[in-house]
């Protein structure tokens, strides 16, 4: 693995060296968005900017959309300027460049332990008046919907693929129980995963009010 590394390192380092070298017009870009369709950990990421450096990229490998790392943006910080058309910049050590995925995967755990039947009293001054434990689902259906709203990268649309594993844990009922894994959401199936999600939710609720009630039961 390590000769590997070695191996890699000096390719990028050669890429880098025998990279074409852009005209005096050409301006050091400021920033980079680029997009993965793969992993790309630090390593990949270090090394994707050292096989660019001194070299040029221009806005045609922006459209290019064959490769599974694309350029979104290259150019001027967005608060300055923008990229012009057909236009070279040359990428740099002081170039600041994101790295963004076509999808991401996220884990919620919902927690069911006996701290969360409680009213809320996280507002100072004042409580809400609900349980910590039916503020669960609301909280979630606000962060999904959020993250299925539109993006944009430097002005250029951004819409990755979401998808979600959700678990409920904490309830001395049981363990842990999965209530979705690795599934795909969308802003026109948002409404149905939620659904399945509270109906699954509300059985767990109903399990661990039961485990309760024995509990209650036995030590009469």
């Amino acid at each position: 693995a390590l000769t590997f590394g070695w191996r890699w390192l000096y390719d990028a380092r050669r890429g880098a060296a025998m990279a074409c070298v852009p005209s005096e017009a050409a301006e050091v870009a400021q920033v980079a968005w680029v997009r993965t369709d793969r992993h790309f950990n630090a390593a990949h990421r270090a090394l994707w900017h050292l096989s660019r450096l001194r070299g040029g990229v221009s806005t045609s490998e922006c459209a290019s959309r064959t490769a599974d790392v694309q350029v979104v943006y290259v150019g001027q910080d967005p608060a300055t300027g923008h990229i012009g058309v057909d236009r070279n910049w040359q990428i740099t050590a002081q170039t600041q460049v994101s790295f963004i995925s076509k999808r991401y995967h996220f884990l919620f755990s919902l927690d069911l332990s006996p701290s969360c039947s409680v009213v809320d009293t996280s507002f100072k001054g004042f409580s809400t008046g609900t349980y910590l434990l039916d503020s669960l689902l609301p909280c979630l259906d606000d962060t999904l919907r959020l993250l299925l709203a539109p993006m944009a990268v430097c002005g250029v649309p951004f819409e990755p693929e979401v998808f979600i594993t959700v678990i409920a844990q904490g309830c001395p009922a049981f363990n842990l129980r999965v209530l979705l894994q690795s599934f795909q959401v969308t802003r026109s199936n948002i409404c149905h995963v939620m659904q399945v999600v509270r109906e699954k939710f509300a059985d767990l609720v109903r399990q661990q009010a039961c485990w309760l009630q024995s509990v209650v039961n036995t030590d009469k």
